[in-house]
């Protein structure tokens, strides 16, 4: 150590000397308001040598406590003062030198390094390298050769940490963008099945479908506004087991206020009626709205782990908007397509279907009935002295008995059966599994029915009106639409020669006992009754 003590001898000699000089050199260099507070642990084995070197440390402006002499002093003083910096001599007492002490406190503490050694073995060197210290000093040096290691050796540390933290950046920003383009092929894959979907429970299957895997931390839930327009009631949810059942309109600010509306605890508690029970998890509430009408709202409960994460908030409520969004849109798609359906199909005065829907019909039941060699029986009606009505009373009163005429067809006929507005007063009456003997029940039914009812108008009651059928049946009558069709009208004309309120059936008039059993209330199936009068 003769050589150590010399090179030391000599730093004391020229370098507290110089040590103005090289402080006013450096300057010019260094800015020395950055390195006050940084604190430098020395790690060295020979006490002059070290206490030495800590003045001089001193002297350039760092922080310098007691020396190490050993690798456990090294361990025990860098865990207890945790350096910015540690000037570590190669050659130190204990089991491990200065080599092995280096590298543990770059594992345990990412603590920067410089060797200071006297050797020039080249192992020792190519050893020293190999553990990535941040400089490697030769005694003996200068004072400015130190300063000058310890300045690098700290804005490579720092360089060091700042390409960490952007790199930790970068990661936590990869995995966000990974999550979004998760996200969005989750959201196209919702679009395109929702698209597929022709009931609003179709669609509230798959929402609930993609909401599991779009808010796997969260509890969801959908809610339906109602015909009444004041009602909410549970459509979808995950994550939960008994969501809120149903809820009024003022129970959800959102839908108050027309606008999504969050709280986050625990300085937010302005929670919606029906998200109390969120307890600490923050809440959301998405009103779902297309074209101007509300269909509900989406409602998410987030968990949130720390501190209040306003951040993750806001993301989960731009996904939620967008999925409300979706929703909403699907849902007023349908109820306008179902409602043109509707319109297409319908008579917009009495509700029965009207022409076009029933001349499609027949050719759909009719190929049934001749692949399956069943019956199908036809019924054309006719209100009779419908003109005399129309002139005496007006139109209002001759659109009113149109309507309970057609309210009672539906009301006596089978979910099955397709009772159409032919055209003016006239109606038509397709009759699937049904014979001709069935039929002409079915219509004496009705006609009955007809003669029974009493319309109110003006607080007085009108006159009765009655009605003429005429029947036909597949395949009796006819095996296709024409032919059937002009069976059924032949033989309703044949009624209204009879004079009227009476049912013909093609090729003869009905048989008066029959009718007068079902004018009796007697039910009869319409399939059977043919067999037994065929019998």
């Amino acid at each position: 150590m003769a050589l150590v003590d010399a090179s030391w001898a000599r730093l004391r000699d020229t370098g507290h000397a110089q040590q103005g000089d090289i402080v006013a050199a450096d300057s010019t260099n260094f800015d020395r308001e950055a390195i006050v507070a940084k604190r430098i642990l020395v790690v060295e084995d020979e006490r002059i040598v070290a206490r030495d070197l800590c003045r001089t440390l001193e002297g350039m402006g760092f922080q310098v406590g007691e020396a190490a002499r050993s690798a456990d002093e090294a361990m025990e003083r860098t865990e207890a003062q945790v350096p910015d910096l540690v000037l570590m001599d190669i050659r130190i007492k204990g089991d491990a030198d200065g080599i092995d002490v280096a590298a543990e406190l770059k594992r345990r503490y990412d603590v920067p390094v410089v060797f200071l050694t006297a050797s020039s073995d080249e192992g020792t060197r190519q050893r020293a390298l190999q553990t990535q210290p941040y400089g490697y000093l030769p005694k003996p040096f200068t004072q400015t050769t130190l300063r000058t290691a310890i300045e690098v050796a700290l804005k490579r540390h720092g360089d060091h940490a700042k390409l960490r933290e952007v790199n930790q950046q970068l990661a936590a920003q990869k995995v966000e963008l990974e999550k979004r383009a998760t996200e969005l092929s989750l959201l196209g894959e919702m679009g395109d099945f929702l698209q597929m979907c022709d009931t609003a429970d179709e669609v509230l299957a798959i929402v609930e479908r993609f909401g599991r895997r779009l808010f796997p931390e969260d509890r969801g839930t959908i809610y339906l506004l109602e015909a009444s327009g004041t009602d909410l009631r549970l459509g979808a949810s995950w994550g939960q087991e008994r969501p809120f059942p149903a809820f009024d309109l003022e129970g959800c600010r959102a839908l108050r206020g027309g606008r999504s509306h969050c709280t986050v605890p625990p300085e937010d508690q302005l929670r919606c009626a029906h998200l109390q029970d969120a307890g600490s998890a923050a809440s959301l509430c998405i009103p779902m709205v297309a074209n101007g009408t509300s269909q509900g709202v989406l409602s998410l409960a987030i968990p949130l782990r720390s501190s209040v994460d306003q951040a993750t908030v806001t993301v989960k409520e731009r996904l939620a908007t967008v999925v409300a969004q979706r929703i909403s849109l699907t849902l007023t798609n349908l109820r306008i397509r179902d409602k043109l359906k509707r319109e297409s199909i319908l008579d917009p005065l009495t509700g029965l279907f009207n022409r076009r829907h029933m001349a499609s019909a027949l050719e759909r039941e009719l190929r049934l009935a001749a692949r399956s060699e069943r019956h199908f029986g036809v019924l054309i009606i006719d209100v009779d002295h419908f003109k005399k009505i129309n002139d005496q009373f007006g139109h209002a009163v001759a659109d009113k008995i149109l309507c309970e005429f057609a309210a009672l067809l539906r009301a006596r006929l089978r979910v099955s059966d397709v009772p159409t507005r032919y055209g003016g007063d006239e109606a038509v009456v397709l009759l699937p599994d049904t014979t001709l003997e069935g039929a002409q029940m079915v219509a004496e039914k009705i006609r009955l029915g007809v003669k029974n009812l009493r319309t109110l108008h003006a607080g007085s009651i009108l006159p009765s009106v009655s009605i003429s059928v005429g029947v036909a049946a597949y395949p009796g009558n006819g095996e296709d639409a024409e032919s059937l069709m002009r069976a059924a009208d032949k033989a309703l004309y044949a009624a209204k020669a009879k004079g009227r309120d009476c049912v013909a059936v093609a090729n003869g008039l009905s048989e008066p006992t029959a009718l007068v059993a079902v004018g009796q209330g007697l039910e009869v199936d319409r399939g059977a009754l043919g067999q037994v009068s065929g019998a």
